[in-house]
């Protein structure tokens, strides 16, 4: 269970930091607030926030010291995850656009 928790924290990342567009928005956000809105910008980085490799690493350790698990294994395991992050998204987006592309095609059926 230990090992699907951890795959759970690195998908909720991945689909948080590169697909749902909400760190570009907060960084917006917080350009625009020190600013005065005058300059708002996402040019800038915002680490372990805007990258999906350091939230997984950083809440896949935080989540083991919770749970007093933390052993060789499940740390190499959380490296592991976290450098998949890149494959992580595409799998998701691949997934995503096939269901659409299903969807496209019993349209076309129907009509």
């Amino acid at each position: 269970m230990m090992f699907l928790n951890l795959l759970f924290i690195q998908l909720i990342c991945v689909l948080i930091v590169d697909i749902s567009g909400f760190v570009d928005s907060v960084k917006w956000g917080i350009s625009k607030f020190l600013t005065s809105g005058k300059f708002p910008t996402t040019d800038y980085r915002l680490r372990p926030f805007d990258c999906s490799l350091c939230m997984t690493w950083w809440s896949g350790l935080i989540y083991l010291i919770c749970m007093k698990e933390v052993s060789l294994l499940l740390l190499a395991y959380v490296l592991f995850l976290a450098i998949m992050t890149p494959v992580a998204k595409d799998i998701i987006l691949l997934i995503r656009d096939i269901c659409i592309f299903i969807i496209n095609k019993i349209y076309d059926l129907i009509q």
